[in-house]
């Protein structure tokens, strides 16, 4: 089990590491929903997303759940 992130939580890494959550690009999160595996270090970063989906997609458009289904879509 994990901590959730939330907005005011400082993002760990990249480019983007000591930023608030809330304060990510929506295009980075969006390419981190795309490209990171599923596998339980991601978690709590894809929780995140998975969380604030309706509104990064509605900055960037459709998040793409091709790549790993097992993520699934927006359950809330």
């Amino acid at each position: 089990m994990f901590i959730p992130y939330k907005d005011a939580s400082v993002f760990p890494f990249g480019k983007h590491k000591g930023v608030l959550f809330k304060d990510v690009p929506s295009e980075y999160l969006k390419w981190i929903w795309e490209n990171f595996e599923h596998h339980e270090k991601n978690e709590p970063i894809l929780d995140y997303i998975r969380r604030c989906r309706k509104a990064i997609e509605q900055d960037v458009g459709k998040l793409d759940d091709e790549k790993n289904n097992s993520r699934g879509s927006d359950e809330g």
